[in-house]
Parts: C-alpha cells; structure tokens; sequence
C-alpha cells in the first residue's frame, strides 16, 4: 500500500471521527458534566467498537466472513435501538451522576457505553463497513494489516479526543450548568437514530 494512501487514511478517518455524531455528542457531553476521567472512558469504548469494526471489515475483505444485506441491516436497526435507548435515558435522567454513562443501575459502564454507540454509529458502520475498502487492497500481508488497524484506532483516536477537550472547555466555561449539554446530546441521539432509520441501507 503506497504511503500516501496511509496519509489519505489517516486523514479520512480522524475527519469521520471528528464530526459531529453519536460518538462525539456523547464524550463532549459527558465530560462537560463527569469530567475528564468519564470522557477518556467513553473514548476508549469508542476505539474498542471501532477495533471490532476494523477487524469485521478486513475479515470480510478476506473471504473468511460474509457482511450480507440482512446482517448489514440488522447492524444498522441495532444500533438505530441502541441509539433511541441512550437518548432516553440521558433525556430522563435527573442529575449529573445519573446519566447513561456513569450510572450502574443502568449496568452500564462509561467503556461499555463508549463501545455500544461506537458499535452502532451510522458514522462508523457506513464508514468502516462500506467505505474503508475502497481505501486498502483486498491483499494485504499481516504488516499492512496491522498498519491498517493501526491508522484507523489513531485517526478515531485524534476526533475523540477533539470531543473531550471540547467537553473540558464546556465544563470549565458553564461549570454546574453544563447538565443541559446531556439533555442537547440525547435530542441529537434521537435525531442521529431517525436519520439512521431513513438512509437506504449501502
């Protein structure tokens, strides 16, 4: 794979990563309200989602898996659910530590959170199920593959970590006030799983 293309890649990836979407609506949120420590979690359930992604993808270019429509769309009307549930709970939720994200009468860690809406990102599925092979040959020796994988989770990484600086900032410019930031992200949850359910199936 030519170096070049590593560079495009990379490029592409930390762009889809960075804009506005499930996956960063819910680390900007929650780090406006639980702090630094709850966003990097929530980023690290968001790389795991994309990890397992990545590896769908490429085990599919190989042959040895099979993406159908149909598990394309069950994919998609399970996370368009996943999507619709934690915008329910962060809408309902009544303070700063009762959100979807850091409240274990939900059984629901802020990791396990991060990777249940990266699993079910509109963003990520299109992007790593249906686009990323136009990017890499479907013949890839291990190394490129790793460098692959490698690129993608830092790409990811980089619009993450966009999320939870914007959160910081927000936490430190409206201190105790930032509770409404969870309520706009379970609005644009909701929004993000209608526009999931509408959009044809790739």
């Amino acid at each position: 794979m030519d170096p070049a293309m590593f560079t495009v890649l990379f490029s592409v990836t930390a762009i889809n990563a960075a804009l506005p979407g499930p996956c960063t609506n819910l680390t900007a949120s929650r780090t406006a309200v639980a702090g630094q420590a709850a966003g990097m979690r929530i980023t690290l359930g968001v790389l795991l989602a994309n990890l397992v992604l990545v590896t769908i993808t490429l085990t599919a270019m190989h042959g040895a898996l099979t993406v159908s429509e149909q598990a394309f769309s069950a994919m998609k009307w399970a996370g368009i659910a996943v999507l619709f549930a934690m915008a329910v709970r962060m809408l309902l939720s009544r303070s700063a530590d009762d959100g979807p994200a850091t409240c274990a009468q939900h059984g629901m860690s802020e990791v396990g959170a991060g990777l249940m809406v990266g699993l079910s990102s509109p963003y990520y599925l299109v992007f790593l199920l249906a686009l990323l092979p136009q990017f890499i040959p479907a013949q890839m020796g291990i190394a490129t593959v790793m460098t692959v994988v490698a690129i993608v989770l830092s790409g990811a990484a980089v619009g993450q970590l966009g999320a939870v600086i914007v959160g910081l900032c927000s936490r430190g410019v409206l201190g105790g006030r930032a509770r409404w930031l969870d309520r706009a992200a379970g609005v644009c949850l909701i929004g993000f799983a209608g526009t999931a359910a509408a959009a044809p199936i790739l």
